[in-house]
């Protein structure tokens, strides 16, 4: 950023749109499996949603999402207030998917419902355990200081046995079935692969998570 010399002090539309680019360049060059994982995803939905229809998945807990994002049109009003005229946008959405909208949402979306499974999951085991006082925002866990251990533990273990359902191959699954329901040949879809996450060993890997003390802060 200093380098570009980008502005930090003060973000406006440019800069937020280079800093942007900056991290996302990083981020590509750190986490390649979420890369591909967005990559794959994109695919799928582009598939889907150019049928005019929305993704469907079903949450590791059972919690069906459905999944599109639609076309907007905003109208400009004007109106007098003090003596001035003042304009006012309106946006309205049409019944009409917008494939691109929905592609670019599809994988923040997917791991959103992925964060709130594994937030319900430690809710309902922290309710069963008795504990009373617990606070939640989206994947941000609170609780008493007297719980906090207990708790990074349970969000592990929770973690673990969400891991080894195979959401991925799950959802892998689904969105191949209803793109197949659609008319999208085998052909094409055994084009586009669930990323492997090469180097992790699936059967230890995620039992090192007990260990880790930097699983959540």
């Amino acid at each position: 950023l200093r380098e570009l010399g980008v502005d930090r002090k003060w973000i406006d539309k440019r800069v937020a749109s280079r800093a942007s680019k900056l991290i996302g360049d990083a981020i590509e060059g750190v986490l390649v499996g979420g890369k591909r994982f967005e990559e794959y995803i994109h695919k799928m939905s582009s598939l889907i949603s150019k049928r005019g229809e929305s993704l469907v998945w079903t949450s590791p807990d059972g919690f069906i999402v459905d999944h599109a994002k639609f076309e907007k049109k905003s109208i400009q009003r004007t109106c007098k207030l003090k003596g001035k005229t003042v304009y006012i946008s309106q946006s309205t959405y049409s019944d009409s998917i917008s494939p691109r909208k929905t592609k670019n949402a599809s994988a923040p979306n997917y791991i959103h419902s992925l964060d709130a499974t594994l937030l319900r999951r430690v809710a309902l085991r922290l309710c069963k355990e008795k504990i009373k006082y617990s606070s939640w925002i989206h994947d941000s866990f609170g609780c008493s200081p007297n719980n906090v251990d207990f708790m990074l533990e349970v969000t592990k273990l929770e973690f673990i046995k969400l891991i080894k359902k195979t959401p991925l191959l799950i959802l892998d699954d689904e969105l191949k079935y209803q793109a197949s329901s659609l008319g999208i040949s085998d052909k094409v879809l055994k084009k586009i692969q669930v990323p492997q996450l090469r180097g992790f060993r699936y059967t230890t890997g995620l039992d090192e998570l007990m260990s880790s003390e930097w699983f959540f802060s």
